[in-house]
């Protein structure tokens, strides 16, 4: 998430004036230093925090991602097809080629296929513990869900004078990671230049750019015994999203049936998987962009699914790859247990049931190449009602105790497990406090006013955590303010709320007054003005 951004305004040139202060402090004997020891500390420290600001920076703003003119190579190993069975563990690593570089930090964005591997951890690699025992480790998040990991590690930053800042210009391991396999398939393990959320760079103790040349990508493969093809289930949200955990009663769960060939010519699929009472089925469709001709039903009697097709009469019209989606179906929760199972109607020779087809060479039988079926387990949970949460909200411009600080205001609550957004709009009160009610569970909080950019509470790492409660929880959200001037509510403050706010000068209009003092006055456009450039934040 993108902190709010500030610019110089422009609008308007202002004067701004530092009233002096005076004290008279008591006078201590102490030893002066030189001005070579001043110097000393100084340039130290500043090569310190630039390094910090550096890679924060790389964080927050993404405007400048590409790789800079520099020697450095990142590697990612195994760099070609390296099999390993299914279920097992293994470990990826991040290698460094500095080429004369004094290399101090690493950040790096690193996607993958979240069907095929799960990322455990990520640690540290000899190419900083060899040097310290303590790197500092930036980010570390691994998004599994996104099939994302984001990572940034540096030698620790020496501040005392005389301390030179440590660096490494040797070939190296920057960062191992451990993941387990987790499905049938191959999987590109690449760097992301540009990044989602975190530009891949390396940082140099002797230039502010990254010194990052080039990247080469890495490859993991399931190691397979077999030839068999196999059918499997992954649920997801509304976002598409691949999902876990339990539903409530009344509650709706999507899954996707999907398939691997494992390199076969397959040309038919037929997948049944049986539905206990514990829920109705409420949609079935089948994938019409692989599918020249499908059928999807749902038995009442027997509470069998039946997703079916193939593709089609021509003869060189036929699927090769793995993870492929057949279709899906939903759903909606009805009676609460645990582990319910949902599995495939699948005996292996049997020929009504679950089956994957190649084509049948002329004059012999057909084949059925399908190997395995494997079904999943859903828990339904009794319906619980939605806590209450009292929000209090800082608006700029209205900390004095008497400022009413009554607004209207959107509260957005994403479910970090989940990813589903509940959206409440209410009011607050003279003192800044609103109600809202939603489930129980952890969020990030994203909120916005009239008048005001908006501004995103908690993260997937930290959220924050709603408990299931009669009582009313205190949501205490005043510890970042609302930053105030973006009066057409486009997400930035620039001259079109100038404009809004000129039109409005001298007058009483509320969202204007952004220190609700009762009149649209040069103080509201002092708020505005500090604003200048700033956009607002967004999940």
């Amino acid at each position: 998430m993108e902190e709010n951004k500030q610019t110089k305004p422009n609008p308007v040139d202002s004067k701004v004036s530092t009233p002096a202060t005076h004290s008279k402090p008591r006078k201590r004997r102490t030893k002066k230093p030189t001005v070579n020891q001043i110097l000393g500390i100084f340039l130290v420290a500043l090569v310190a925090i630039g390094l910090v600001a550096g890679m924060y920076l790389s964080y927050q703003n993404q405007d400048n991602r590409s790789a800079a003119a520099g020697n450095t190579e990142l590697l990612v190993t195994p760099t070609t097809n390296n099999s390993v069975a299914l279920g097992a563990d293994g470990v990826a690593q991040i290698m460094i080629k500095p080429n004369g570089e004094k290399v101090q930090a690493v950040q790096f964005e690193l996607t993958y296929d979240s069907s095929i591997i799960r990322v455990n951890s990520i640690e540290p690699g000899s190419f900083f513990t060899s040097k310290s025992n303590n790197p500092l480790v930036h980010f570390n998040t691994i998004k599994q869900s996104e099939g994302r990991l984001v990572y940034g590690i540096s030698f620790p930053f020496k501040t005392d004078a005389g301390d030179a800042l440590l660096f490494s210009s040797e070939e190296g391991i920057v960062a191992n990671i451990n993941y387990t396999m987790i499905g049938q398939g191959t999987t590109t393990l690449e760097l992301d230049l540009d990044g989602a959320t975190l530009a891949t760079k390396v940082v140099s103790t002797e230039v502010n750019t990254s010194v990052l040349a080039s990247v080469s990508s890495g490859q993991i493969t399931t190691a397979v015994d077999n030839q068999g093809a196999r059918l499997f289930l992954k649920r997801v949200n509304t976002a598409g999203t691949f999902v876990d955990g339990p539903i409530k009663e009344g509650e709706t769960a999507t899954y996707e049936v999907r398939f691997d060939t494992n390199g076969n010519q397959v040309i038919g699929v037929d997948a049944l998987v049986t539905i206990p009472t514990n829920f109705n089925v409420t949609a079935v469709s089948g994938n019409s962009e692989i599918l020249s001709i499908d059928a999807e039903s749902f038995d009442e009697t027997s509470r069998v699914v039946t997703i079916s097709g193939n593709t089609g009469s021509n003869p060189e019209s036929f699927i090769t790859d793995n993870n492929v989606l057949l279709g899906t179906f939903t759903l909606g929760a009805v009676q609460a247990d645990t582990d319910i199972p949902l599995n495939f109607v699948f005996e292996s020779g049997s020929r009504n049931d679950s089956n994957i087809v190649v084509t049948a060479q002329t004059g012999q039988e057909p084949e059925d190449v399908l190997f395995s079926a494997e079904g999943t387990t859903l828990t339904v949970e009794e319906p619980t009602s939605d806590s209450t949460v009292e929000v209090k909200v800082r608006f700029q411009g209205k900390s004095r105790a008497e400022a009413d600080k009554s607004s209207d205001v959107v509260i957005e609550f994403k479910n970090t497990a989940t990813n589903e957004i509940t959206t409440v709009t209410t009011s607050t009160n003279s003192q800044g406090s609103a109600l809202a009610s939603v489930p129980a569970g952890d969020y990030m909080i994203l909120l916005d006013a009239p008048g005001y950019l908006a501004r995103q509470f908690g993260s997937t790492d930290q959220p924050i955590s709603i408990a299931q409660s009669t009582s009313i929880q205190t949501i205490d959200l005043t510890t970042g303010v609302l930053l105030g001037g973006d009066f057409n509510n486009d997400g930035i403050v620039n001259e079109a709320d100038y404009a809004f706010f000129v039109n409005n000068f001298k007058t009483d209009n509320a969202i204007a007054d952004l220190d609700a003092s009762g009149e649209v006055n040069n103080l509201d456009f002092s708020v505005m003005r500090s604003n200048w450039g700033a956009e607002s934040q967004t999940f």
